[in-house]
Order: structure tokens, then sequence, then C-alpha cells
């Protein structure tokens, strides 16, 4: 089974030719298909799981987008910080009032 499910994977993350369909290994030197003369400039060979919206496409993320990525973490952190430090004082509050 495991063999089955890992030759689909490659199947599937394997470059085409979007015009003819053949397998697009390495990108020749005039970035052209080898079969059809397909221009790989105005249509870049992609894989089944790209063309699908299976995998994303591979795209560097803004300086903008990774900015405020970081700053969600650091924020979901400290809430959680503040959450357990919250949690902790109710514990011993309660025990402090609860237990003679």
């Amino acid at each position: 089974m495991e063999d089955r499910t890992s030759q689909l994977e490659t199947t599937i993350l394997l470059q085409r030719c979007v015009c003819c369909g053949s397998e697009v290994t390495r990108i020749p030197a005039t970035y052209r298909c080898l079969h059809c003369d397909c221009d790989f400039d105005h249509r870049p060979p992609r894989s089944y799981a790209e063309m699908e919206g299976i995998q994303a496409v591979r795209q560097t993320p803004s300086p903008e987008y990774r900015a405020w990525s970081e700053w969600r973490e650091q924020a979901l952190v400290e809430r959680w910080l503040w959450f357990l430090f919250t949690l902790g004082l109710l514990m011993t509050v309660s025990l402090a009032i609860f237990l003679p």
C-alpha cells in the first residue's frame, strides 16, 4: 500500500507542459517545450497538484505578510502566557480559600 501512495505522490507532483502534457524534468535553455514548442514564459509547466489546487504554487511571502505573521505568532504566545498565569493565580487563590 505504501508503494502505491508514494508512486501516486510522485506522479501528481511531476511538472508537465500545460499544452501537450509531456513531462518536464528540466527546463531547456530555450525555455520552450521540446515536444510542442510551447513558450514556458507565457505558460509555465505545472504539476497536477498545482493545477487542481491540492498543492499551493510556491510563492515567497511579502515582507509585510512575514512581519504580520510574526506579530500574530508573538501575540498568540503572549495570550497563552497570560492565560496560564491567570489560571495559576486562580488556582492558588481557590486553594487558599477552600483549604484550611
